[in-house]
């Protein structure tokens, strides 16, 4: 069973017993050692609610329930677990927009994202050019080889090297946290050539 570390988990149990059940005790690993922990009973039904605040990413937590009766007979269930999976970052690009164009041969590139686990996270933007060269009909590339290929920090970059003109470009950003790591959708930008006009 895999769980997240922003939800608590609840263990039920149903115990019966034939002269009458004393004390039931879910015991758990999920601070990183062995506690026997009150369930709270509803009849024959007995739950224990493990917090989200014991529950660290990429761990395994095992729990069991024990239960004793009046005449202090005890059993125990078989052991069972569940493993805390990381939640990936979420990112979504800003500018420039998508199928927007601009004279500027290096412009602002802004993205943001947001971090679930609050994980350390690093970025690596990709600007490549259109497969083919008609720029009427332009594919996106695969970024196999991308004309700029940059880590950072922060959701934002200027680029240093000058796009080319009159070129179709597509660009994405990969998050990457300490577990793993997640992709953008790709935007499209075309670099135009600029005009200038000079009275005489």
């Amino acid at each position: 069973t895999i769980v997240f570390n922003d939800k608590n988990v609840k263990v039920n149990a149903t115990v019966t017993d034939d002269v009458s059940v004393n004390t039931v005790f879910v015991a758990d690993n999920s601070t990183g050692s062995w506690v026997n922990n009150s369930a709270s009973a509803n009849g024959n039904e007995y739950n224990y609610t493990i917090p989200k605040a014991n529950l660290q990413n990429q761990e395994n937590v095992s729990y069991y329930i024990i239960a004793n009766d009046t005449s202090n007979n005890l059993a125990q269930s078989a052991l069972r677990s569940f493993f805390v999976e990381n939640r990936l970052p979420n990112i979504s690009l800003i500018s420039p927009s998508n199928a927007s164009s601009t004279t500027n041969r290096t412009p602002n590139f802004r993205w943001n994202s947001v971090e679930p686990d609050s994980d350390p996270i690093s970025y690596l933007i990709q600007i490549d050019e259109q497969s083919g060269t008609d720029i009427l009909n332009p594919t996106a590339p695969d970024f196999a080889t991308p004309d700029i290929n940059i880590t950072t920090l922060v959701a934002s970059i200027n680029i240093s090297d000058q796009l080319k003109v009159d070129t179709v470009y597509y660009w994405r950003v990969r998050a990457n946290d300490t577990y793993g790591n997640n992709l953008s959708s790709v935007f499209q930008l075309t670099i135009d050539s600029l005009v200038s006009i000079s009275l005489i």
